[in-house]
């Protein structure tokens, strides 16, 4: 745990994900994205990715940006939403324990202080 103690403060606090500026990220050296779900992505009521969200997360990989999806909510929900996106996540994360965003971490491979976490 150690590698990330006192990392899991924000830098960057914003109304909407979606109103980041991906060359923004990029100048800040902004290399991966961790994200929660519900009320960050979408509602609670959007089972699947809708288009625009499919779009923001194709740009942020065509920009290099590492992405990976961690949620507290349920594995069928999580799992439905982050198959819709084909990226990787964890489920029942318990934040804002650490346990599941070093996991997301290592499996992205993004060890370094300029990843981003939005919930």
């Amino acid at each position: 745990m150690g590698r990330f103690k006192d990392k899991f403060k924000p830098d960057i606090f914003c109304d909407d994900v979606y109103t980041l500026d991906i060359e923004c990220l990029k100048k800040i050296g902004i290399k991966a994205i961790i994200f929660d779900i519900d009320n960050t992505l979408v509602t609670y009521d959007d089972l699947k990715a809708p288009e625009h969200t499919k779009k923001w997360f194709e740009m942020l990989h065509q920009n290099n940006i590492l992405t990976c999806l961690v949620s507290n909510n349920n594995k069928e929900r999580v799992e439905n939403f982050a198959k819709s996106l084909n990226e990787p996540y964890f489920y029942a994360a318990l934040k804002p324990k650490k346990k599941y965003i070093i996991k997301a971490c290592d499996v992205i491979r993004c060890f370094s202080k300029r990843s981003s976490f939005g919930w």
